[in-house]
C-alpha cells in the first residue's frame, strides 16, 4: 500500500507571560495566556514566557521509546536541529504538544515522524519573537518647577506611569532630606 506523508494541519501557540505578570483585571491573578495560530502569524513573547505549542497532524504520530512524539524544530536558516531544551506530550493519536522557555527569537521549521516512519514535509514553519521586558518609567507632570512650601503645606503631584506588560498600580514614596 503506499502511505502519504504527514501534514501539520494546525499548530497554536498558548504563550504564558512570566510569573511576576499580574492581571489587568485582577492583580491577585497572573496574566493570562495569548493564543496565537502559527500557521497564519508569528508569535510575539516577553523573555522569561513560557510557550506551549500544539501541533496537529494528519496522521497519527510516532512514539520514542519514552512515550513522547518524534517532533523536532529545525532551524529554518542554517537546516540544523535546534539544541532548545523542550518538553513534548502526546495528547491523542494526531495531537502533541511542545513547551518551552522563550529565550531569543527563533525561526524553525517543525518536523515530526507519522507511524509508518515518514517525516513531514510541507508546512509547520513558525516564528516566535522574543523581546526584553522593558523597565516600567514615571515621569511628574506636576509640579513642573521646583517649588518651595512650609513643612505643613500640601504639595500637588501628578504623574504618568507606563509599563510593557501593564500596571497594577504605582505608589510614591518621600524621603525627608534635610534636618530642619
Amino acid at each position: 500500500r503506499l502511505a502519504p506523508r504527514p501534514t501539520i494541519t494546525g499548530m497554536t501557540a498558548a504563550i504564558t507571560p512570566p510569573a511576576y505578570v499580574k492581571n489587568v483585571s485582577d492583580a491577585t491573578k497572573p496574566a493570562p495566556a495569548v493564543m496565537t495560530d502559527l500557521l497564519t502569524q508569528a508569535g510575539r513573547a516577553v523573555e522569561g514566557s513560557r510557550v506551549a505549542i500544539r501541533i496537529r497532524s494528519s496522521k497519527p504520530l510516532l512514539k520514542l521509546g519514552n512515550g513522547e512524539p518524534d517532533i523536532r524544530l529545525f532551524d529554518q536558516t542554517k537546516d540544523t536541529e535546534l539544541a532548545l531544551p523542550m518538553q513534548r506530550r502526546l495528547i491523542d493519536p494526531t495531537t502533541a504538544d511542545i513547551s518551552f522557555a522563550a529565550s531569543k527569537s527563533l525561526q524553525a521549521r517543525v518536523v515530526l515522524r507519522d507511524t509508518d516512519h515518514f517525516e513531514s514535509r510541507a508546512g509547520g514553519l513558525l516564528t516566535i519573537e522574543v523581546v526584553p521586558d522593558a523597565l516600567p518609567s514615571v515621569i511628574i507632570t506636576e509640579p513642573r518647577r521646583l517649588v518651595e512650601r512650609t513643612p505643613t503645606a500640601v504639595v500637588e503631584i501628578a504623574d504618568q506611569a507606563t509599563d510593557d506588560l501593564g500596571l497594577e498600580g504605582h505608589k510614591l514614596r518621600a524621603d525627608r532630606f534635610d534636618a530642619k
